[in-house]
């Protein structure tokens, strides 16, 4: 049998993939491969994204098609287990989505014969690093971040049009698993990519946002993406915007709300879940979803009404290219468009450059500027996105008076604050929570459930220093990705803490989610990634946020939303330095409940609501618990883009409380 390691020459540490046999017997996996569930879950996805794959080219499809058939009718196909087969498969996929020549080639040159061939063509595997690198990309999309970072290696020590992809690569995936053995080259060698000017679309512009960059370095990266997803295009004509100035001027405005991720459990859709809703109710708005997802359209037909659609008129756009999502949006005479992804996938950016609607504005799934000189606005307020930083964005913003973040978290069914029995409301309850999840009853418990991508070494020597100072504690994350985990408590050994005191869950429904948050002292929030959703979920549920901001949107958001709670709430945990956040951290976590958690307590109580979002009243100190003015001041700062943008003048908007 061959491994990977001997296929391709991978560092003798490195785990195989899978083992190959000849094609006249079953391949078996190998002892030190990932374990027999990851491997049956790949395959799973793989066969899933092949029976999806839209093939316009029929001779590909038909020879995809073949080698189907003839791997799944061979009498020893064993199901569920991931062979290179299934990579050969994988290959064919790409290179049919990409429909670049040189990658169809080199598939084709592995089909060419059968099966035999390609196992017998291992041995000499071409020089070229792109398929390996376009493979790992793959793996990396599902999860299989192991098997994406064996692949990105592989790649690496071979021939590439351009090195800076892979190396981009491995570093996304060695922060997404906390491998910091060499952080500060790996944050390096994307600093020198960006100083250099070429190839920064290879840069997953998400990731670096947790990377210790400037503002004029993520701008940078973030214009190369803006540039490079026009490529996308089959054309780049600007649109004529049919809709007349004085019809725009009087009508009810037509916003049109773009997401792969609106109307779904995601984090995004459950803060704007109130969205349509208040805009019906307010009645100036009407308002269009496209969905670019399957899982949209999913959450629509299931129960669009459970999803937030309310009146609003949905349609599925996840099979539209960015030609035809672009013209389906002129054609809809939308006045504003809502781009609720902008970089995160870049599902629907390119579109925007040929200007469908006479204001585009950028929000919220993707927390910095777009670099994109075709959008024209991204929503901010003065604390995450401060006038003196702007020159920092592509766009123009808009200030909120209060807060950028909007949130459902008052109109949720069924309420999860007070008095639910899944919610710790005295000790007795906390102790029984904390033991029900397996986690310790005594002490302070200090959390952090965001994604482990978003943390760095400084940021978690400082959660070290304070579970140091704080008698008894200990600190709680997600097991997001599960492969972070030996990695962390590792490190925590080194500093000579006992990994006892640091644990781990595995991602929750949003009840359960919120009820861990209640048994939990204090959120550690991260510094150059702040919490998004993730802050308001604490925060609803009674939880102080410690939170550093820096220059960047990304990493303001905490203070933005602590702020909005309350004054007070932000002076007692809104750290200044370093050594102020570990002080703050260290004095919430000391004694409990402190003033700051009775604080939060309160604006929460009065939180009161009905079911009926038109009878809705809110009765709360805090505007981040009070959508429906929120959805206001948007509908107010709507019409001041329009009318500024009718008047072909751009600028900043202040929208007034």
């Amino acid at each position: 049998d061959l491994t990977l390691h001997d296929v391709w020459g991978l560092p003798a540490a490195t785990k195989p993939l899978v083992s190959i046999a000849s094609w006249s017997k079953v391949s078996s996996i190998s002892e030190t491969c990932t374990s027999k569930d990851s491997l049956e879950r790949l395959a799973k996805f793989m066969r899933s994204v092949l029976d999806k794959a839209d093939l316009s080219n029929k001779a590909a499809a038909a020879e995809l098609g073949a080698l189907i058939d003839l791997i799944h009718g061979h009498p020893d196909w064993p199901v569920g287990v991931l062979t290179h087969a299934d990579t050969l498969r994988v290959w064919l996929y790409y290179a049919a989505k990409t429909n670049k020549p040189e990658v169809w080639s080199t598939a084709y040159g592995r089909v060419e014969g059968g099966l035999s061939t390609f196992l017998r063509d291992l041995n000499t595997f071409p020089g070229d690093g792109v398929i390996p690198n376009n493979l790992g990309a793959i793996f990396f999309d599902a999860g299989f971040l192991d098997d994406a970072l064996a692949l990105f290696l592989v790649a690496a020590d071979m021939s590439l049009p351009f090195k800076e992809g892979v190396v981009a690569n491995i570093a996304a995936v060695r922060q997404m698993t906390a491998a910091w053995q060499n952080y500060e080259a790996e944050v390096q060698s994307v600093r020198n990519l960006i100083q250099g000017g070429k190839n920064l679309f290879a840069i997953r512009n998400l990731y670096s946002l947790a990377l210790p960059l400037s503002l004029q370095e993520h701008l940078a990266v973030s214009r190369a993406g803006a540039i490079g997803c026009l490529d996308k295009l089959q054309t780049r004509k600007k649109l004529k915007v049919t809709i007349a100035p004085s019809q725009l001027s009087k009508s009810k405005l037509h916003v049109c709300y773009v997401s792969s991720d609106m109307l779904t459990q995601h984090a995004v859709a459950q803060s704007v879940r109130m969205l349509p809703e208040f805009h019906s109710a307010g009645g100036r708005v009407r308002v269009s979803v496209i969905g670019r997802s399957p899982a949209v359209a999913e959450a629509v037909r299931k129960d669009s009404k459970d999803a937030g659609l309310a009146d609003a008129e949905f349609y599925d756009g996840d099979q539209w290219n960015w030609d035809e999502l672009a013209e389906k949006v002129n054609t809809m005479k939308c006045a504003v468009i809502m781009d609720l992804n902008a970089q995160t996938g870049r599902e629907s950016m390119a579109s925007w450059f040929r200007k469908p609607s006479p204001v585009i504005v950028h929000y919220l799934g993707f927390p910095s500027t777009t670099g994109a000189d075709y959008v024209d606005y991204l929503i901010g307020d003065r604390i995450v996105t401060p006038p003196d930083l702007r020159h920092g964005y592509s766009e123009h913003l808009l200030f909120m008076p209060h807060t950028f973040q909007v949130t459902s978290h008052a109109y949720r069914r069924p309420h999860p604050w007070p008095g639910s029995a899944d919610f710790a409301e005295s000790e007795h309850d906390r102790e029984a929570l904390r033991r029900a999840a397996g986690m310790p009853t005594v002490g302070p418990l200090m959390c952090n459930f965001n994604q482990i991508f978003k943390l760095s070494p400084s940021l978690f020597d400082m959660w070290v220093n304070i579970a140091k100072d704080v008698p008894k504690s200990s600190i709680v994350m997600l097991r997001y990705p599960p492969e972070a985990e030996p990695n962390l408590r590792l490190y925590m050994r080194q500093r000579d803490m006992n990994a006892s005191q640091l644990h781990f869950l595995m991602k929750a429904p949003l009840s359960d989610h919120l009820s861990r948050f209640s048994f939990c002292s204090i959120f550690l929030d991260n510094t150059q990634y702040n919490a998004g959703t993730t802050c308001t979920d604490s925060l609803w549920s009674g939880v102080p946020v410690v939170t550093l901001p820096g220059e960047k949107h990304a990493s303001r958001h905490s203070a933005s939303m602590l702020r909005a709670v309350d004054p007070d709430l932000a002076a007692m945990t809104v750290a200044r330095t370093p050594e102020d956040y570990v002080f703050l951290a260290s004095k919430l976590s000391n004694v409990t409940p402190t003033r700051a958690h009775s604080l939060l307590r309160r604006t929460i109580m009065q939180s009161e609501h009905e079911s009926d979002a038109s009878d809705l009243k809110l009765q709360s100190e805090s505007l981040l618990w009070d959508a429906r003015t929120w959805t206001g001041h948007l509908e107010q700062s709507f019409r001041m883009m329009l009318d500024m943008s009718l008047q072909k003048f751009k600028g900043h908007v202040i929208a007034h409380a």
